[in-house]
């Protein structure tokens, strides 16, 4: 697909390939925002359960 999107041999490649990398950037640039959301709730749930007595 990259190889397709970089140097086409014909313009239907181009297309066809474009798709999957927009959707691959996309993914990798959200990941920090999904991680963070795990991390926050480890975090809080230990908290949460000292504060009512169940841990």
């Amino acid at each position: 697909m990259a190889a397709a999107a970089t140097s086409p041999q014909e313009a239907t490649h181009k297309k066809t390939a474009k798709n999957p990398i927009s959707m691959l950037k996309s993914l990798f640039t959200s990941l920090p925002t999904v991680a963070q959301l795990v991390e926050d709730p480890n975090k809080l749930l230990p908290l949460i359960s000292k504060l009512l007595g169940l841990g």
